[in-house]
């Protein structure tokens, strides 16, 4: 038999083994991928679907407040998901109606959807580790502007969202101590939670803000100020409301203190006022400076 024809034979026999040996490797190949695709890690995450279109938050927190409410919020640079909850028990929140349970969707231009607006939805509290301080759970809601858009939000998901200071708060219960909830208001008649609650005080005075990636609020009063009420505008006293690069100052409201404890240096307190555009209402702060 001819030399070639028998180089050409080995050469086909050879082809034919290593395609029967390629193809078992590069769907074993394929499979270890797709696996390592679609495991979760064990990271703190915040996802869902906002109209068809995926939504993967930079960050998600919570916290606990004084009348046992749990929020959950996960946020990018210029978007923020708020979930504000009754409860904090492993069982299913509903949102809208008469429920006291809400949602809001702060998106990157400012607007703000909420389900108090004739909205819906559900948040499913799945899973906790109170001694890690964290929880999970699944959500999906449609809610409304007050310009009568809406958002819908389905396949909703938080993987152990931390609650921030549940260490410490529990730690004061313990010693008797106040813990600090933080800063909320309703803007326009929607809920406020911000993602950022900062203070500072100076010679003079302290100042206590919460804000978003788009909006912001601030309260100012004197650093010896004592329990009582004080209407704005006054001096040393302002209420601001920011958004984007406008901030507008009160033109009337309230700032009334709880408390204020000058050797702790910490301060509670609500607030109410109008400025040229806004109206907020319903604000309350429990902060240390």
């Amino acid at each position: 038999m001819d030399s070639t024809f028998l180089l050409y034979l080995s050469n086909l026999f050879y082809a034919y083994n290593m395609r029967k040996l390629f193809l078992p490797l590069l769907l074993i190949t394929i499979t270890i991928f797709a696996s390592c695709e679609s495991t979760e890690t064990n990271s703190p995450g915040f996802q869902s679907n906002i109209d068809s279109v995926f939504f993967n938050a930079n960050d998600v927190r919570g916290f606990i407040n004084q009348e046992g409410q749990l929020i959950i919020q996960g946020y990018t640079t210029n978007q923020t998901v708020t979930l504000n909850l009754n409860g904090a028990e492993l069982t299913t929140y509903t949102l809208g109606g008469n429920s006291s349970n809400y949602a809001t969707y702060e998106d990157e231009n400012g607007t703000v959807y909420s389900t108090t607006l004739d909205g819906n939805g559900m948040v499913a509290l799945t899973n906790s580790n109170l001694s890690e301080g964290w929880y999970s759970g699944e959500f999906e809601f449609r809610a409304f502007s007050t310009f009568g858009t809406s958002v819908t939000f389905n396949r909703g998901i938080f993987f152990q969202a931390p609650i921030v200071g549940f260490a410490e708060e529990e730690q004061e219960e313990e010693e008797g101590q106040e813990p600090v909830d933080g800063f909320a208001a309703n803007i326009g008649g929607l809920p406020f939670v911000p993602t950022a609650v900062t203070t500072a005080a100076s010679d003079t005075s302290i100042s206590i803000s919460g804000s978003t990636p788009a909006r912001g609020l601030v309260v100012r009063v004197p650093i010896d100020v004592t329990v009582g009420n004080y209407s704005l505008p006054a001096s040393g006293y302002l209420g601001s409301y920011t958004e984007g690069a406008l901030t507008e100052i009160a033109t009337s409201g309230n700032i009334s203190i709880i408390t204020h404890d000058t050797v702790g240096r910490s301060i509670k307190g609500s607030f109410s006022f109008t400025t040229q555009g806004q109206v907020v209402e319903s604000g309350q702060f429990n902060v240390t400076y």
